[in-house]
Formats: C-alpha cells, sequence, structure tokens
C-alpha cells in the first residue's frame, strides 16, 4: 500500500483531496498540512469555546433583565411566558433545548444529585448553541431575515442588548422597527465565528479561512462588552502562533 493509498484510507480520499490539491500532488506535503489543519482546529475550538461561553453570559443577564422587567420573571426560557421577541427568533431552537435538557436529567447517573431534576432556566441556556445566539441577535442570513424576525430583534436591540454591550453605540432608528447598524455589524461579525465554529466542528478544511480576520471577528463582539476582555480571552491563546506555522510558507 503506498502513502497516497495509506492517507486515502485513513482520512477517505474525498477529505485529503484539498490537501492533495494545495500540495500539488505531494502526499508527505498534503499530511503536514493536514497535521496542521487539525492543530490550528484543535485551538480555535478552545478559543470559540472561550468566546461562547463569555457573550452567552453576556446576552442572558441582559435578556434576564429584560424578562425581569417586562414579565415579572428573569426565565425568558420559561415555556409559561406569552409570545414575545424570543419565540420569533429561536421557538424550535428553545423548544429543542427543553427537551434536550430533560433528557439529560434523565440520563444522568443514578447517584447524581440532579437525577431526573427539574430543568432550571441555567440547564436550558446551556444547551443553546452559537447558531442560537447569532439568531437572537438578528444575525441572520439575508435570505432567511424576515420582516418579523428584524422587528423582534431590532426590539431587543432597543430593549435589552445595550446591556449585553455597553460599549456599543447605537445610534436609535427612526422607524422602530431595523437593527441598528452597529448591531448589524456586531451580528455580521458573530455570525462568522459561528461559520468558523461549525468548520472546526465538522473537522473540515482550514486552508483559505483567513483566521487572524475571525479572531478580530471575536476581538470585536467581546470588546463591546467590556474593553478588558479582549486581553484575557488571548492570554495562552496558541491560533495566531499555529497560524503563522503555515506549512504551505515554506515550500517552494
Amino acid at each position: 500500500m503506498t502513502s497516497q493509498e495509506a492517507l486515502q484510507l485513513l482520512l477517505s480520499e474525498k477529505r485529503l483531496a484539498p490537501f492533495a490539491h494545495a500540495a500539488s500532488g505531494n502526499i508527505a506535503r498534503a499530511e503536514e498540512l493536514y497535521r496542521w489543519n487539525n492543530r490550528l482546529s484543535g485551538a480555535l475550538h478552545a478559543q470559540i469555546g472561550l468566546f461562547e461561553v463569555i457573550t452567552r453570559n453576556a446576552l442572558d443577564r441582559a435578556l434576564r433583565a429584560w424578562c425581569l422587567q417586562r414579565f415579572g420573571t428573569s426565565s425568558w426560557t420559561s415555556r409559561d411566558l406569552p409570545a414575545n421577541e424570543i419565540h420569533v427568533l429561536i421557538s424550535r431552537q428553545l423548544a429543542d433545548a427543553r427537551k434536550n435538557t430533560a433528557k439529560a436529567a434523565r440520563n444522568r447517573p443514578p447517584r447524581h444529585p440532579r437525577k431526573n431534576a427539574k430543568p432550571i432556566h441555567d440547564d436550558v441556556v446551556a444547551q443553546l448553541t452559537l447558531g442560537n445566539w447569532a439568531a437572537l441577535l438578528g444575525a441572520f442570513p439575508r435570505h432567511q431575515m424576515s420582516p418579523k424576525k428584524q422587528e423582534a430583534a431590532a426590539s431587543l436591540w432597543s430593549n435589552a442588548y445595550t446591556v449585553a454591550f455597553p460599549r456599543l453605540r447605537l445610534a436609535p432608528q427612526q422607524d422602530g422597527h431595523s437593527i441598528p447598524q452597529d448591531g448589524i455589524s456586531l451580528g455580521d461579525n458573530y455570525r462568522r465565528v459561528t461559520d468558523l465554529r461549525n468548520r472546526v466542528a465538522h473537522h473540515e478544511n482550514l486552508l483559505d479561512v483567513r483566521v487572524n480576520r475571525r479572531l478580530n471577528d471575536m476581538i470585536t463582539v467581546l470588546a463591546a462588552i467590556d474593553e478588558n476582555i479582549p486581553g484575557w480571552f488571548l492570554r495562552g491563546s496558541k491560533v495566531r502562533r499555529i497560524y503563522q506555522q503555515d506549512p504551505r510558507g515554506s515550500w517552494s
């Protein structure tokens, strides 16, 4: 069995193909590039995970405050709330998160202190994905943004998200139905990070991803929460160092 046949067997011909193409058919270089891609994916997975936790907590705090003021309870994930903007944006995803939370409670080990426990708000929040948070920001691809969703997201930007992103200077919208431009820009930052997260999670190649730009997307969002967060976020990060080790830069 040749080296190429072995790699194709291990990785699949389709998965190996973009690396082999980038290496002009040189299998040793294709393997080197694949291993670099794998290291970069691991570093990005850790970085995006940290980004998700920080932004999730900021948005949850903002939505708790909004929900408490509007409905008298801070549990914005509750199934007992009347229809509202959150339901317009992520109704199905929220229902799925509740189901997954209940399933997780049933599947806990017999001696677990929360075996079969009734799910609480924090449990449901933890089940929401990065894509769900992007949707709550109104960061849908343009063809998926209906007028109803835009109005719901605009309302949350006006009444909730200034708490999550206090450093973002939002110009008031005269019509009351549009997301502020700075909110759109931040949502675009968030959606691009979500797209990258999906590539990383599905082990797709990162050969054409502008990693420094995606890292800047994360920093932009985090700086809107607090100016000190980006420095803490990047402390110990391996992303830029590994990205600079792209073996293609040394190939002649």
